[in-house]
């Protein structure tokens, strides 16, 4: 009998466990119209607040990496477009130091070297040019750059039609190298020039007139060489300020001086080479200092030696 009890005690005792286990592994809610307990459907994560919290921390963190991300990229283009900038900026300063150059040859071309030789030279139209084509070139979204290019085009243009001009010059002055030979185009004088072709004070009485020739400066005794093929005229001293000078004569009416020497080193009526050397620097007559005055006549009037020192 005892043993029975036990049994049913122990079975008792078993389900009971199993019911706490279930209950407590899974949620009840009593059904009054079934008078019995019922399971309660389990809730989805995606209605747990926890969930969502979590969710939103998430998505913050990765709009604040997305934004992190976007703010790098504008500071990295940020900086290539200045990097762009600043070169395109230098090329532009390059190109037009370039363009000064150019349109400096080109009038050295019209005023000096066609005049000298006697030919024509090259027409305005043909230098400023043009360019075909619809007008349209593909931007590179930097205007700098887009101007830069448009000039170095026209530069390149420019520099053909002045390399066909002196192309044109280089053959008549072979051509005509005798008689070439006589221009006063040679620099005189090994040395900086520190007065020009223009008006100045003098430098004993600080009055205002027109110096009609260079004043070139170099060590005492420094040699000075014929500018062209000529014929001296004067050799010596003269009574005129200059000191020690030499004239030489030069075919198609041209005229060189050479003032202030310390020593000639030719006679009147010899006849002298470009590049000889004819004298000695030298601070004689109205002079304060050892330098060499040049001039350059042109069928009896001075003109600018400065111009002609270029054809060199």
């Amino acid at each position: 009998m005892n043993t029975q009890i036990n049994y049913l005690e122990s079975n008792i005792r078993k389900y009971l466990n199993d019911v706490v286990h279930n209950f407590n592994a899974q949620a009840y809610q009593f059904d009054q119209k079934n008078l019995s307990y019922v399971p309660l459907k389990k809730k989805s994560i995606f209605s747990n607040e926890i969930f969502w919290q979590l969710f939103s921390i998430i998505i913050v963190l990765l709009m604040g990496v997305a934004m992190t991300g976007v703010n790098f990229y504008k500071r990295t283009i940020a900086l290539e477009n200045q990097e762009s900038y600043n070169i395109a900026s230098s090329l532009s300063h390059k190109v037009t130091l370039l363009e000064s150059q150019i349109e400096k040859i080109h009038q050295n071309e019209r005023s000096l070297y066609s005049s000298v030789l006697g030919i024509e030279p090259t027409d305005d139209g043909v230098w400023e040019g043009g360019t075909g084509g619809n007008g349209k070139r593909i931007s590179s979204g930097n205007k700098i750059l887009d101007e830069s290019i448009s000039k170095v085009e026209k530069l390149n243009y420019k520099l053909t039609v002045q390399n066909t001009a002196f192309r044109k010059l280089k053959l008549i002055a072979v051509n005509r190298k005798e008689e070439l030979t006589g221009l006063p185009v040679l620099r005189p004088l090994n040395g900086p020039v520190v007065s020009g072709f223009c008006y100045r004070g003098d430098p004993y009485t600080g009055h205002v007139h027109f110096h009609q020739g260079l004043d070139m400066v170099s060590h005492y005794g420094a040699p000075i060489f014929a500018s062209g093929d000529g014929q001296v005229t004067v050799s010596g001293w003269k009574e005129s300020g200059y000191g020690i000078q030499i004239m030489l004569k030069h075919p198609h009416g041209y005229q060189t001086k050479y003032a202030h020497l310390s020593n000639s080193n030719v006679s009147e009526g010899q006849k002298v080479k470009r590049g000889q050397v004819i004298g000695y620097v030298g601070s004689t007559g109205y002079s304060t200092g050892p330098h060499l005055h040049y001039e350059i006549i042109k069928d009896g009037k001075v003109i600018n030696p400065s111009e002609y020192l270029l054809l060199q």
